[in-house]
């Protein structure tokens, strides 16, 4: 899905779907007058009269567009008062004008930002944050994949100044929403095949990628075993799969003293080994791994977005399965 930023009269929108969030306590009616003709004003005030239509959180007027506007459907979102709530509002309020689109078979849609209370950088990136994650779909094994994602998200604001920041402000979500993509995926792939030498692989394309600004380490079986990590490989005894130890390191082009670390758990399937679990919590244990997903999200992201501040990511992968030389409770390993 592209993400667009754009200048422009409200009515001459030809996306299909335009959306537009009334702040609590202020006038849809008055604000459709301002930007569309008398009919559409006249069917936003019968719409706001029958379902009290205060611009609360949660209250919404959707509506196919009469003559007067050029998108083919109108909504008109509450996102409720200024203030800290508003970030959280105007997020729910694009997952659900994307739900809405997807479940209509529209593939285009505009949201309208009128007024300096709603272009905020924050507003303006969280907006595009929430289209891009509503619009995410895992369908790798569908063969009609993509068929109801949207083509474009359009910020449509009717002044022009606030242009340039807001493209920095939606560069950098679709940035941040890359790096949340690549987790999400790696997370729903299924367990045969997102193995510890598949996550492993995932770190090597995310480094290749980088143009250097990162680095990989990835210690085998024997290593570990020098280094005298036993707890880990025992996890891994039970497996056909060899465990796979990933050191990631992102070094700030700009010199720095801060370092972070972050450690992402990184067992592709938990069977639970010997002390198997039951059915139902068995479904989900290929999720184990979500940790190490958020992990490679952020060092892609990283590379993008070149933080001042150094930065390492530790992932032991491995599989936890109960074949014959699977570890037994009491087992001591060093």
């Amino acid at each position: 899905m592209r993400i667009n930023v754009a200048k422009g009269e409200l009515r001459k929108s030809s996306a299909e779907l335009l959306v537009l969030p009334i702040l609590e306590g202020a006038d849809p009616v008055a604000l459709s007058l301002k930007h569309f003709t008398t009919q559409v004003s006249s069917r936003v005030l019968k719409a706001a009269k029958a379902q009290q239509f205060a611009g609360k959180v949660g209250q919404s007027i959707v509506m196919s567009a009469p003559d007067g506007s050029a998108a083919d459907y109108l909504a008109f979102y509450g996102v409720g008062p200024k203030g800290e709530g508003l970030r959280e509002a105007l997020r729910e309020m694009t997952g659900k004008a994307v739900e809405f689109a997807r479940q209509s078979g529209l593939r285009t849609v505009s949201i309208a930002l009128p007024g300096r209370e709603l272009q905020r950088p924050e507003l303006i990136e969280a907006v595009a944050m929430a289209g891009s994650l509503a619009d995410y779909a895992f369908d790798a094994y569908k063969k009609k994949n993509g068929e109801r994602r949207l083509v474009e998200l359009e910020i449509l604001f009717p002044e022009g100044k606030i242009l340039p920041l807001a493209r920095k402000c939606v560069a950098r979500a679709v940035t941040v929403n890359s790096g949340v993509a690549i987790a999400r995926d790696l997370v729903n792939m299924p367990a045969h095949e997102m193995t510890p030498t598949h996550l492993a692989q995932a770190a090597t394309e995310i480094v290749a990628a980088s143009g250097g600004a990162l680095k990989l380490k990835i210690l085998s079986d024997t290593e570990c075993r020098k280094l005298g990590m036993g707890a880990y490989l025992a996890v891994s005894k039970g497996s056909d799969e060899e465990p796979k130890f990933l050191h990631l390191t992102y070094t700030s082009p700009r010199p720095t003293k801060k370092s972070l670390a972050v450690v992402g758990k990184g067992v592709t399937f938990d069977s639970g080994g010997l002390s198997i679990k039951d059915s139902n919590g068995m479904m989900t244990m290929k999720c184990d791994m979500a940790g190490a997903a958020a992990v490679l999200g952020l060092f892609a992201v990283l590379a993008e977005q070149k933080p001042r501040v150094n930065v390492h990511g530790v992932i032991a992968a491995t599989e936890n399965m109960p074949s014959g030389s699977a570890t037994k409770p009491g087992d001591v390993h060093v």
